[in-house]
């Protein structure tokens, strides 16, 4: 039993003794007095009716021949709220006929007592129906524990299964970062290690254009690397939210133009047609250093996947609920459905060559969703095999941010 249990046990009880008669009242609360219960007195149903407003009892003694409302009366009312219809009631009668008795516990009474009273029977059926009550108050509230027992259980185990989530998010996270490093960053530097070597190799013998070649396979290597640590480092920085977001107003046009400076050889050594279709009025409210790094990856994508002689594209404009739509399109090789479903999602392997053999990781793609997500946006993508690619970053306005 617990402490709450054996408070109630021990408390005294309270009960109510309601009857028109005084010399009843007297004769009934002489009957109590010895058994340390709380003793209140009411002499009509209307009274009573009052008095729960303000108390509770543990039992009632109610008398069935009463002024004005009968016992029965009072007794209905009373059963029909919820707040008092725990209460038992006990019928203080003259009546021992059957179909009285039968009345009594339709309207709802647990016991009557019969007068004139016998001390015996008061104190036996009272104590009864006391102690009845005080076992279903215990029970009440055991359930009531055990509800709430039940609802921590449920928010345990909601928090167990979120922070296993999460763990399988931070566990996919950590193998897609290592299967990088493993295999996507082995590559280019094995590259950079036998080009470096057949460089050495030759110093002295090779004729001009073969050093030359040599070198701007070296420089390739490099700047592969150099982009996907990049992507990396910054990936990892969003991962464990270091990255501070300092949203502003900025050209467009300008911003564009800056971050595609670095991938300007790329486009120009495959004869790609590139626009930036934007005015130079056009502003956007955004943290310049992540839009930069979010175009920057869209379009380095797009010039891996469109052969020499494409078409790549960044247009810009304002939807009708008053977002920003930035739209970066190429007409590359395009993506099949599966390779779509793909895009975005850590646990998902993305490695493909682009049409001159440039590596692919994915890992930019996701370093734009986590970019774009901070900005409150989204980032969508359209495509069709040997037809392109279009990716669409909605941005909200700062009164939405």
């Amino acid at each position: 039993m617990t402490k709450q249990d054996n408070t109630l046990h021990e408390s005294p009880s309270s009960i109510l003794i309601v009857d028109d008669n005084p010399r009843n009242l007297q004769l009934i609360s002489s009957l109590l007095k010895d058994q340390k219960h709380k003793l209140y007195i009411t002499n009509s149903g209307e009274n009573t009716l009052k008095f729960l407003e303000n108390t509770i009892p543990d039992l009632i003694l109610l008398d069935i021949m009463m002024p004005g409302m009968s016992g029965y009366e009072v007794c209905r009312i009373i059963k029909s709220q919820r707040k008092y219809r725990d209460i038992p009631v006990i019928f203080l009668t003259a009546k021992n006929e059957t179909e009285d008795i039968v009345e009594g516990f339709k309207a709802g009474a647990v016991d009557y007592i019969v007068k004139p009273f016998n001390l015996s029977e008061v104190l036996a059926r009272v104590n009864t129906h006391l102690q009845l009550r005080k076992t279903q108050q215990i029970l009440l509230s055991r359930n009531k524990e055990l509800e709430q027992t039940n609802q921590l259980l449920a928010e345990s185990k909601t928090i167990i299964e979120q922070d296993a989530q999460n763990l399988a998010r931070l566990n996919a996270e950590k193998n897609r970062f290592f299967s990088i490093i493993a295999h996507d960053l082995r590559s280019p530097l094995a590259g950079l290690t036998g080009i470096s070597e057949l460089i050495l190799q030759k110093t002295g013998s090779a004729d001009p254009e073969e050093v030359k070649g040599l070198a701007r396979l070296l420089y390739d290597s490099s700047a592969q690397v150099f982009k996907l640590l990049e992507n990396l480092l910054d990936w990892a920085k969003v991962q464990m939210n270091s990255i501070p977001f300092r949203p502003e107003w900025l050209p467009l046009r300008l911003l564009a133009s800056s971050a595609v400076y670095a991938i300007n050889y790329d486009i120009k050594r495959k004869n790609l047609e590139f626009s930036i279709n934007v005015s130079e009025e056009f502003m956007v409210f955004a943290d310049q250093s992540m839009l930069s790094t979010i175009i920057r990856n869209l379009v380095s994508n797009a010039v891996k996947f469109t052969p020499k002689g494409g078409k790549i594209s960044i247009s810009a404009k304002k939807t009708s609920n008053a977002n920003i739509q930035i739209v970066v399109t190429d007409n590359g090789i395009g993506m099949d459905d599966q390779l779509l479903q793909k895009l975005f999602k850590l646990d998902q392997k993305i490695s493909r060559s682009g049409t001159e053999g440039e590596t692919s990781s994915g890992i930019g793609l996701l370093l734009c969703k986590d970019l774009v997500e901070k900005h409150h946006g989204t980032i969508e993508v359209t495509s069709k095999t040997d037809k392109g690619s279009t990716f669409i970053i909605t941005l909200p306005y700062p009164e939405t941010l």
